[in-house]
């Protein structure tokens, strides 16, 4: 069931949010001015190899955010003009809010959000994360494109004919890296590695081959439902 929160607790449960992530952080504010505090947290998820997509509009992101942002290793930004949505989500929770993740409004304005969890409301999540990768992919947001691709290449449309077939198109089913595209070899050379000591194909992976969301798949099964049902003919 969703939570609803106010001013503090939207921002207590965003820096929850980013260190709790294990794979990605989605941020979507169309002002974008982060205070010390998250940007430390921030900082610690990219040291642990989250990656965080940034989704901005408005106005372009100021110098001294830019600079910020580049230093980090694992972060992509993406402009929407006319954006006014504000989510923060990683591969569980997600809060929709009125609150731009700018300091002013952390600070000084009174502003309403909910929280979901992919656990307590598994269809609302869905439907969030289904917005978010919309707004990914008209700011142009690379890991999603390569995303879209992959699904498409597996319902066998013809968008991907073109790509290389070197593209890093899909994830490590244990890592969640980027790797090649290959349901018979749905692990990274090191995970590949360790699993060919057991070969235990039923094994609990973590990450979707097709997508890199965090899921649970197998060797034998390296596809989340969504992905293996756009794969079917």
């Amino acid at each position: 069931m969703a939570k609803f929160l106010t001013t503090t607790q939207i921002s207590a449960e965003l820096e929850s949010l980013i260190r709790s992530a294990e794979n990605d952080v989605i941020i979507i504010s169309p002002y974008l001015k982060v205070n010390q505090r998250l940007q430390d947290f921030i900082e610690d998820a990219n040291r642990r190899r989250v990656r965080f997509t940034l989704i901005y509009g408005k106005q372009d992101i100021r110098p001294a955010e830019r600079e910020w942002i580049n230093q980090l290793t694992n972060t992509e930004t993406g402009f929407v003009q006319n954006l006014h949505a504000k989510c923060y989500l990683n591969d569980a929770t997600a809060i929709v809010t009125s609150m731009n993740l700018y300091e002013f409004s952390q600070q000084n304005n009174d502003e309403m959000g909910i929280l979901v969890t992919s656990g307590a409301d598994p269809d609302l999540f869905e439907d969030i994360y289904a917005e978010a990768m919309r707004l990914g992919r008209k700011a142009g947001v690379q890991w999603i494109e390569r995303s879209l691709a992959t699904v498409t290449e597996l319902s066998g449309g013809t968008e991907n004919k073109q790509a290389p077939s070197t593209e890093l198109a899909g994830f490590c089913i244990r890592r969640g890296e980027p790797i090649k595209l290959d349901r018979a070899k749905p692990l990274c050379p090191r995970c590949f590695g360790e699993w060919a000591k057991f070969r235990n194909e039923t094994y609990s992976e973590k990450y979707c081959h097709a997508c890199g969301r965090q899921r649970d798949t197998t060797f034998a099964k390296p596809l989340c439902g969504r992905c293996y049902e756009s794969s079917l003919p």
